[in-house]
């Protein structure tokens, strides 16, 4: 084997095979719609490597205030050409989304997977429940009733939404791609759009799109969220397992960069008619 990269870790200069002490599970996201709304994550392919392992605590810097940053763990582990970003890691019961993505050396003998611990959904669903306020759409082309679900998150997650949001502004602006040098507009039927969106194929692209968004929305969008309606007397609730929530204050850019893969395909489709 050739001479290994020299990185600081498990107190030595380089990391070696020896240094693969602990067993991970590497899985990829099933991206299929769920058949009911009790959903986890759920995974299509799943191996067992050996990994070492590094705990991070690095600080960044937002208009001069000290903030964590969202890499907790990096793994160590042998080269594999199918290792991508659409992983996720499992260590020691927990589970870990891998945000980047590094080859150590020309011989390509390693990766380093920059990862960030995701947040138990057990924890988070007071958090992602909301108001449900339905509102009159008319009758839809069947001739049966139309509804447009509104849903208003807590105050807490409208605040949290909102600061993530200006953040991150450039970010997601850069992500969803120039605007410029327009040479048509394609009209296309997307009726009830934010609400039809497949929700897990949008996490995913936005993950690959813009990271620093995408693990906020994958713990607010893991689980499906209680919609919650009620008058004086009772209350009901429905789940909403697919597309992104109207009233969440973070839905418009989940929708523009869940349909960025789309509206590129359209554009390629469209210079290959040329």
């Amino acid at each position: 084997m050739g001479k290994c990269k020299r990185v600081d870790i498990l107190n030595k200069a380089i990391v070696c095979a020896g240094d693969l002490r602990y067993a991970v599970t590497l899985h990829i996201r099933d991206l299929t719609p769920p058949d009911n709304v009790d959903f986890g994550v759920t995974f299509t392919t799943s191996k067992v490597v050996r990994a070492a392992v590094q705990i991070t605590n690095p600080v960044s810097k937002v208009d001069d205030t000290n903030v964590n940053d969202l890499n907790t763990h990096t793994f160590y582990v042998r080269y594999d050409p199918e290792i991508d970003n659409a992983y996720m890691v499992e260590w020691d019961s927990t589970y870990y989304t891998v945000n980047s993505i590094e080859e150590l050396d020309f011989r390509k003998n390693f990766l380093k997977l920059v990862c960030s611990e995701d947040v138990n959904p057990d924890c988070l669903t007071e958090f992602i429940s909301c108001r449900l306020i339905p509102l009159d759409k008319g009758d839809t082309k069947e001739g049966k009733p139309g509804v447009r679900r509104i849903g208003v998150g807590e105050v807490l997650r409208r605040l949290i939404g909102k600061l993530i949001r200006g953040i991150i502004k450039e970010d997601i602006i850069a992500a969803a791609g120039p605007l410029h040098d327009t040479e048509a507009i394609v009209l296309v039927d997307a009726e009830n759009a934010f609400n039809d969106l497949n929700r897990k194929v949008a996490l995913q692209s936005i993950k690959q799109l813009c990271p620093p968004f995408s693990q906020y929305l994958f713990n607010t969008y893991q689980r499906p969220d209680k919609m919650v309606i009620a008058d004086y007397t009772k209350h009901n609730y429905i789940f909403s397992n697919e597309g992104c929530t109207q009233g969440d204050v973070t839905a418009m850019a989940i929708h523009t960069l869940g349909i960025r893969p789309l509206i590129d395909n359209l554009g390629e489709a469209v210079d290959h008619e040329k």
